[in-house]
């Protein structure tokens, strides 16, 4: 915030605005599921996700995460996982022949919750404590959400293009900041 030296009503003011969340796909507080022999993760939506786009990609899992420490107080962690741990699979062509003509239609609760594997294996809880290095019964709550795990580039025939997530949260920031801190009073 930057107050200027003369009233608003006669020097006028500039305003600018932008957010720093991204639409994605979180999970729920009790996400483990099986379904025909997978294991995954029930998920919900946040923002305006456009769910076509969260097909057939690497995904990881971010967020932050509320554990018990050792004196007993609740302390809050963030937490990175960068390895593709999850995908949200397309179906084969033969199985939906009118994908061409009718896009991808997603049903958010049988077609939305990611793969992790197959068979039997651990609980989120289970795996999460293993990843933090603390017990399952420590952690208490957590807000996660999938994430591509595919990094940036810069593409197009001449090197134009900038491929990446969030780019309208993240220009939109970084424009602001620098615009309020060129500003003078």
């Amino acid at each position: 915030w930057r107050a200027g030296t003369d009233a608003p009503a006669s020097a006028g003011f500039r305003l600018a605005g932008a957010h720093t969340d991204s639409p994605n796909l979180r999970l729920k507080a009790r996400p483990d599921r099986a379904v025909e022999g997978y294991r995954q993760w029930g998920v919900e939506i946040y923002g305006g996700v456009l769910l076509a786009t969260w097909a057939d990609r690497d995904l990881g899992l971010s967020g932050r995460v509320a554990l018990r420490g050792e004196d007993g107080q609740v302390t809050s962690r963030l937490y990175r996982c960068d390895r593709p741990i999850a995908r949200i699979p397309n179906v084969a062509i033969h199985l939906n022949r009118e994908v061409n003509t009718k896009g991808l239609i997603l049903d958010q609760q049988k077609h939305l919750p990611p793969v992790l594997g197959t068979g039997e294996g651990r609980e989120l809880r289970a795996w999460l404590a293993g990843e933090l290095g603390c017990e399952p019964g420590d952690l208490l709550a957590w807000e996660l959400g999938l994430h591509d795990v595919v990094p940036p580039t810069v593409g197009g025939i001449d090197g134009d293009f900038v491929f990446a997530p969030r780019l309208d949260n993240q220009g939109c920031c970084y424009a602001g900041l620098m615009a309020l801190l060129a500003a003078r009073p």
